[in-house]
């Protein structure tokens, strides 16, 4: 391996390892009182909210592409009591 390719792929690993770090420190649970993370852990979640929420158009586009299904209540499927009461 020449230098160059070592350099590159330790660079490649600090940063991996630094994101992976980052992440854990930001999603850990700390508990329900306030900490060094807190504001950077609201904001995280607050991002992720935000992105994997639909907006109002888009429900609406969902809803209008697929409809809705019936559901069967417990009295429309029958049980196994119902078939040996017969």
């Amino acid at each position: 391996m020449d230098p160059g390719s070592k350099d590159r792929l330790l660079r490649n690993i600090t940063i991996a390892a630094t994101a992976l770090s980052a992440a854990l420190l930001i999603s850990t649970d700390y508990g329900p009182k306030p900490h060094i993370f807190s504001s950077f852990s609201a904001s995280a979640r607050s991002i992720k909210d935000w992105f994997w929420t639909p907006s109002p158009a888009e429900q609406e586009e969902m809803q209008r592409r697929l409809p809705r299904q019936p559901v069967a209540s417990d009295g429309d499927r029958g049980s196994s009591r119902d078939v040996e009461k017969q």
